[in-house]
């Protein structure tokens, strides 16, 4: 989707949430950080986050993370 404000599911489980935020937070410490969605209180919802990286071996380029996280 082209609007930041498109609506996301929430993500298979409370595990994978935890995860994919994790993700996004070590993520902000090595990439730029362009967009971060607020996040949805109640359920399994990751807010969608865009990062800039600099190296296709940067983690981000390489993992496939199911869930909203682009770079």
């Amino acid at each position: 989707a082209y609007l930041p404000s498109c609506v996301f599911g929430p993500v298979i489980d409370a595990e994978s949430h935890a995860r994919l935020l994790k993700e996004i937070d070590d993520a902000e410490k090595s990439a730029k950080l362009l967009y971060r969605g607020p996040m949805k209180e109640g359920g399994n919802f990751v807010p969608a986050a865009i990062f800039e990286v600099s190296d296709v071996r940067h983690h981000l380029m390489q993992d496939e993370l199911f869930g909203p996280v682009l770079a």
